[in-house]
């Protein structure tokens, strides 16, 4: 599809001014936030022979932890699941007179032989498992044991769960998955140092030490993941994109640890889409990453661009990106 590059803009500035307004009526309490979203979907479900629960909300994630994150064998065995949850909720709860809404469902045609937990052993947390966020509890806390503000739980699985929710497009889907396996990958070293009942062997768990290692070794990760040449955040549709910022939000958005994040993959992004617009590879030996530098190809050759469907697409996208570089700061050379 080919989006107008003042229609990118639109769209970046639309949820510059939406977060802007979420930070100044932020004040109310998170559970009651994170609570308002709720799924009408009775007895929905994908096909497939394993049932995950995806929660609603935080109030939900949080309450019912143990019934997400497992793999249950079919519609019956997630019902018991559902209203094993419910029992738990916390009266104010907008989902517990209607236990079905607290979660949306997701089917997978996979054999199963009993309903278990999505990671039974620190070995099985070798492989992450494809859209499936029960890594960070299950491994990754258990690891490091840094609790609700820690990165696995307040940040990780989180985030993993709010991706899951959201109905993105057919190419925002495959960039969805793609991250949060490599998210989770890039931390299985981290779970896997871990010795004694999952605890870190050279430091004390839950220590404010191994919970900042954790949390920098995290984010650290992310642009990379963000911007995988085969699944790049890049060459997303500005829906798709609005509904990432969306997922993330205002308040986390604006904190120096995302922003800096933010800086790092719009300036990745001009590289990729200048590289892709003049038919440079994305990687290659021998090449430098992309970079914001990148841009001054498609400056120098303007001109002489064949004015392609794709191309325009392109261009299109480099505008949205070269005005995140404005708002976060990026230099582009």
């Amino acid at each position: 599809m080919n989006f107008p590059a003042s229609s990118l803009r639109l769209a970046s500035a639309v949820f510059v001014l939406a977060a802007s307004a979420a930070l100044t009526g932020c004040s109310a309490a998170p559970a009651a936030e994170s609570d308002a979203e709720t799924f009408d979907l009775g007895e929905q479900e994908l096909g497939g022979t394993v049932t995950e629960l995806v929660p609603a909300n935080d109030v939900v994630r949080v309450a019912c932890r143990a019934e997400v994150n497992r793999r249950h064998c079919g519609t019956a065995e997630a019902d018991k699941a559902v209203k094993s949850c419910a029992a738990k909720l916390p009266s104010s709860a907008a989902c517990k007179a209607n236990p079905s809404t607290c979660f949306k469902r997701e089917g997978k045609n996979l054999s199963c032989q009993a309903t278990a937990e999505s990671y039974p052993t620190l070995n099985a947390c070798a492989a992450p498992i494809s859209r499936n966020c029960g890594f960070y509890a299950q491994c990754l806390d258990k690891a490091v044991g840094c609790g609700e503000t820690g990165y696995a739980l307040g940040f990780g699985e989180k985030y993993c769960n709010g991706f899951r929710r959201t109905e993105f497009s057919e190419k925002g889907t495959t960039w969805v998955n793609s991250v949060m396996v490599c998210l989770q990958k890039a931390l299985v070293p981290t779970v896997q140092s871990a010795t004694n009942g999952y605890r870190n062997a050279s430091l004390a768990p839950s220590s404010a030490q191994v919970c900042q290692a954790t949390l920098d070794k995290a984010f650290a990760s992310h642009p990379g993941c963000y911007t995988q040449p085969a699944a790049s955040i890049c060459f997303l549709g500005p829906a798709d994109i609005a509904k990432i910022f969306g997922v993330i939000g205002a308040k986390e958005v604006f904190t120096a640890r995302t922003t800096s994040q933010v800086a790092s993959t719009v300036g990745t992004c001009i590289g990729q889409i200048a590289r892709a617009i003049v038919g440079v590879p994305l990687s290659a030996p021998g090449t430098n990453a992309p970079a914001a530098s990148d841009d001054r190809l498609v400056r120098a050759n303007i001109a002489t661009l064949r004015t392609t469907a794709r191309t325009q697409e392109l261009l299109a996208q480099r505008e949205l990106w070269l005005d995140y570089a404005k708002q976060y700061g990026v230099d582009v050379p």
